[in-house]
């Protein structure tokens, strides 16, 4: 599985994320977390190493959740209010007052 998964980028170059399906057809919960087990502790450590043994300087470094956000120019209030509530009909700012 980890010469397969390296040889990825042969033909579609550097990524930065994978996607690996472990629940299928109805496997029985046991196998599930014993293939998690594997790959968390056999295989994505070797995926790790050596993938960044292998980039290229080019090629930028992954995303995270941190340098999305301050990207984005920190962290703010992204919530949505809508105009009214769906029950009562009243907008946002009369139910403050």
């Amino acid at each position: 599985m980890i010469e397969r998964t390296l040889g990825f980028r042969d033909y579609v170059g550097d990524y930065q994320r994978q996607l690996f399906l472990i629940d299928h057809a109805g496997l029985p919960l046991k196998t599930v977390l014993e293939q998690l087990d594997v790959l968390g502790e056999e295989v994505v450590p070797v995926l790790r190493r050596e993938f960044a043994a292998l980039k290229p300087a080019h090629v930028p470094e992954a995303p995270t959740h941190a340098s999305l956000v301050a990207a984005a120019g920190g962290t703010k209030d992204a919530t949505v209010y809508a105009a009214a509530d769906d029950v009562t009909g009243q907008a946002r700012e009369e139910v403050e007052a």
